[in-house]
């Protein structure tokens, strides 16, 4: 399967599901507003990994705005890119569900970027809210279903919710959360799954993005596969990983020296362990003990200006890289 391309899709391909279940329908059905209240006015465009943002509005009289508007909010360019990484960090199953999620103690965080949906780290997962264009009949017609790699995403994503919301406190979880409009009710959201479901086998797979596949995907194994992969590796993806959530330098310092503070716990108890050990006969004479303390001990002292000074090192690195960056795009204006 071709996930770079973003050619015209065939004749063939159809919307997941009949146009007299779709949410908002061309007669603007449930609010009784014109269909395109399902798009927004404007939407902020990410470039350079996300950091620099432009405003764009969409011009609802023109398909090619609502195209870019579209492939924008499906892109997934990045995942693209180190695709046959992946496997690194998730494996090819489906996702659990919202009140799983909650059961194993991962806290709902809601993310508009496509890329970071059921990207999973300690205590949390990323989720998308499902698009409201993604329910209207129109918008797949006339746009989704003419371009096979948005069809394909589109495709994937709607896989995803699937999977999150099998049960209605799936669904009541999802109000709470702001995945989904509170005016989506169990009856009807039951009539649509099973309608989408009926056009995505999940025995057969065809015409969804690769991505999906994985489902849930670990987010520092992202980052480490975003690093060091070839296509993508940078100084600031080295730094930043696939996704940082850490807006200054003392709370990128605090989540990444925990694991440190461990350590150091650790060698305290080794240390004190050793200065009981040479208190006793047997190993007070004991010139191999007294070598292995002698090398711990320089160790132990050693280690935490080494990490100290590695991590100065890093925040100096990205003081010089976000001042760089500050700088050239001042120029620029």
């Amino acid at each position: 399967m071709n996930i770079t391309a973003n050619a015209t899709a065939e004749p063939l391909l159809s919307p997941p599901f009949p146009e007299h279940l779709a949410f908002y329908s061309k007669s603007g059905t449930p609010s009784n507003a014109q269909r395109p209240l399902c798009l927004p006015a404007i939407y902020q465009h990410s470039t350079d990994e996300k950091v620099t943002t432009t405003l764009r509005c969409i011009d609802l009289q023109n398909p090619t705005s609502i195209h870019d508007y579209l492939q924008h909010e499906l892109d997934l360019s990045r995942l693209d890119k180190i695709f046959k990484h992946l496997w690194w960090a998730g494996l090819p199953r489906f996702a659990r569900p919202l009140h799983q999620q909650v059961a194993i103690g991962r806290k709902i965080v809601v993310t508009e970027h496509v890329d970071c949906h059921l990207v999973w780290s300690r205590g949390f997962i990323l989720v998308k809210p499902l698009p409201s264009f993604l329910l209207d009949h129109g918008i797949w017609s006339e746009h989704l279903c003419k371009h096979q790699l948005l069809y394909e995403q589109a495709r994937g994503f709607l896989l995803t919710y699937l999977c999150l919301i099998c049960h209605e406190s799936d669904l009541k979880v999802a109000h709470d959360t702001g995945l989904l409009p509170d005016t989506i009710h169990w009856p009807w959201w039951t009539q649509w799954t099973a309608a989408v479901a009926s056009h995505l086998p999940h025995d057969q797979l065809e015409h969804v993005h690769p991505r999906y596949m994985y489902a849930e995907l670990r987010l520092d194994r992202l980052s480490q596969i975003y690093g060091l992969c070839s296509k993508t590796r940078s100084v600031a993806a080295l730094v930043r990983g696939y996704h940082h959530g850490y807006a200054d330098y003392t709370t990128f310092m605090q989540r990444n020296t925990t694991w440190f503070l461990l350590a150091v716990v650790y060698m305290t108890i080794v240390l004190t362990a050793m200065q009981v050990g040479l208190g006793t006969e047997q190993l007070h004479d004991n010139e191999s003990f007294h070598r292995a303390s002698y090398g711990f001990t320089v160790f132990t002292i050693l280690a935490p200006l080494l990490v100290f000074g590695t991590m100065m090192l890093i925040v100096l690195v990205l003081f010089i890289h976000n001042m760089w960056y500050t700088l050239g795009k001042q120029k620029t204006r």
